[in-house]
């Protein structure tokens, strides 16, 4: 069964322990502070006993659709975390849910989406109480049944879904899949992290990201993914709302012509917070969440853009960093 709470606590320097609760809760009852995660992340723990949690916060939806009744905020285990004390949840499961740890994860994407392109259909329909997964909307491979009973889990954030990275079992993360909407994508294409460099081999991952894309009925929308950028360093006047970041070139085969390139670009989406350029002034490595689209360039180059209007869809980490800092055996590829 998921553990959620609506308390938790963090370890003082004087050994003492703060109560925090939810942002959205009301001191009292004990409670000394609100989840600011500034002052808190990475440093809660249940309120009585030692498992480490994360704030989970609020969606529109399960998997940010207003066909799903809203997931509300709470604060939940870290993986590979045991709950061991009877803390009783925000809200009552009747049901008690076991889990094979060696399958996959079903991971739910929550992420900001002010043009709806991540959920403009759903692949639940409720039977009764339950939610049930539409089998005809699932690739060919996959098995209703199995994919229905896989644990889920859920990210509101790429922060979110690189703590995920850090913290949980790799062997298993490259047997979950991530659920985008109606889309299923499997977890180990949906991180598009970029390749070592060797001379004169392309990018294998975003050859294979572009024929996805092109094999995909609504491919021209984009498909959703998290990217691992470059970036340029950038100067955005104040007064622009929309602007392009600039990112280095990714090396993706040699043609009888010559090399050819992907050039990404961040289309960054200012209106709602004028704040995103800040992110942007200092130029380096970036992990992008959003809707990834490519269009051909004139010289034959391949160009390829991610929008981002919220913050929450940038991370400073990359997932190349944090796989090279694991000390369990490299995520394996795709075939």
């Amino acid at each position: 069964m998921t553990v959620t709470l609506d308390r938790a606590r963090v370890k003082n320097e004087d050994g003492s322990y703060t109560s925090i609760g939810l942002p959205g809760s009301q001191y009292g009852n004990g409670l000394a502070a609100t989840y600011r995660e500034t002052d808190h992340k990475g440093k809660l723990i249940c309120a009585c006993c030692p498992a480490e949690l994360h704030y989970v916060s609020q969606s529109s939806g399960l998997v940010g659709t207003s066909h799903y009744r809203p997931r509300p905020e709470h604060f939940a285990l870290n993986p590979g975390q045991e709950h061991t004390c009877s803390k009783p949840n925000p809200a009552k499961d009747n049901e008690r849910h076991f889990y094979n740890v060696n399958d996959g994860l079903r991971v739910h994407l929550n992420i900001p989406n002010p043009s709806g392109e991540f959920n403009d259909k759903t692949l639940y329909y409720r039977d009764g109480k339950k939610w049930r997964v539409r089998g005809d909307m699932l690739p060919s491979n996959i098995n209703k049944d199995e994919f229905q009973e896989m644990e889920t889990a859920s990210v509101s954030s790429v922060s979110d879904l690189l703590d995920l990275m850090e913290r949980g079992d790799l062997e298993r993360l490259s047997k979950s899949y991530l659920v985008a909407g109606h889309r299923v994508i499997p977890f180990r294409d949906f991180v598009l992290r970029q390749d070592s460099a060797h001379e004169g081999i392309g990018s294998k991952r975003f050859q294979r990201f572009l024929q996805q894309l092109k094999r995909d009925a609504e491919g021209y929308k984009g498909l959703p993914r998290a990217v691992e950028l470059n970036t340029e360093k950038t100067n955005i006047p104040f007064s622009e709302k929309l602007h392009t970041v600039d990112c280095k070139a990714i090396f993706l085969d040699r043609l009888d012509d010559g090399p050819r390139f992907i050039i990404p670009h961040i289309d960054l989406d200012m209106r709602q917070n004028k704040f995103l350029r800040d992110k942007f002034e200092e130029a380096g490595k970036f992990t992008i969440m959003g809707m990834v689209r490519s269009s051909m360039m004139r010289n034959g180059n391949i160009g390829m853009y991610v929008k981002v209007s919220d913050e929450r869809q940038i991370d400073r980490r990359t997932p190349g960093d944090i796989l090279k800092t694991r000390s369990e055996l490299p995520f394996p590829e795709a075939a």
